[in-house]
């Protein structure tokens, strides 16, 4: 089980990543999806991570020249070994989680929050204002984030939580046919400790009929989850290149 539920983890993931690919620049090998997009530039995910993969990369002086952020699914293997030897730092660890079931929704009913999907051009400023606030990506009008390009991809879609008619937590769901993925779970810094995270999860969980639900935790989000009924099956490692002269 753990196994075939590591395989459901990782297809999700390959999938997103899939999907940000065919809307944003981008390299896309049998090996790998190599995103160059604001706010994905230079991340690298490899779908096939082995070590004769990672020679591969290694050897490309394109891809070390650029130093990109390497993302892989933890196969136990010797990969960390030969990245650390090659300048590859450890940068952090995501946590590949799975809910079988449906979670209550019946705590979130007072929670003092309403719920909105994105279906329009100012609900998606609204819902980036919530991501970029989160996860310290730069919009303006010079760096224009591109959440509205990859709302047309199929089987995505974005949410957000509203007090008081502001935007204050914010969400995806993107369902790639096998299982539904959760995505950019965030709240308002101000806002935090109100259990937002926590029901905007539990909403768009309520919206999907495809269980397992899956994500990939960051290390302050774990404990979240775990709370939520989800439980812990594999790891992704994130590594970034360190220049020679660094």
């Amino acid at each position: 089980m753990n196994e075939e539920m590591t395989r459901y983890i990782a297809g999700n993931l390959e999938d997103f990543y899939a999907l940000l690919a065919a809307n944003l620049r981008s390299t896309v090998t049998n090996d790998y999806i190599w995103l160059d997009e604001y706010p994905y530039s230079n991340l690298l995910y490899l779908k096939n991570p082995d070590t004769d993969t990672i020679k591969n990369i290694l050897s490309d002086q394109d891809i070390t020249a650029a130093c990109p952020t390497l993302v892989f699914l933890n196969t136990g293997k010797d990969i960390p070994a030969l990245l650390k030897k090659n300048r590859f730092i450890p940068v952090t660890r995501w946590k590949g989680m799975a809910l079988y079931t449906p979670p209550s929704v019946t705590s979130i009913a007072n929670c003092g929050l309403h719920f909105l999907e994105v279906s329009s051009r100012e609900d998606m400023n609204d819902w980036e204002q919530v991501a970029a606030d989160v996860n310290g990506f730069v919009n303006d009008i010079h760096t224009p984030l591109p959440f509205g390009k990859i709302k047309k991809g199929p089987g995505i879609k974005f949410y957000t939580g509203y007090s008081n008619n502001r935007p204050v937590c914010c969400g995806a769901l993107f369902d790639n046919g096998k299982t539904a993925g959760i995505y950019f779970i965030g709240t308002l810094n101000e806002f935090r400790g109100k259990g937002y995270g926590t029901a905007i999860t539990k909403w768009m969980l309520a919206q999907t009929r495809r269980y397992p639900a899956v994500l990939h935790a960051s290390p302050d989000g774990a404990s979240m989850y775990m709370r939520m009924g989800f439980a812990e099956f594999c790891n992704f490692d994130l590594y970034s290149y360190l220049p020679d002269n660094e």
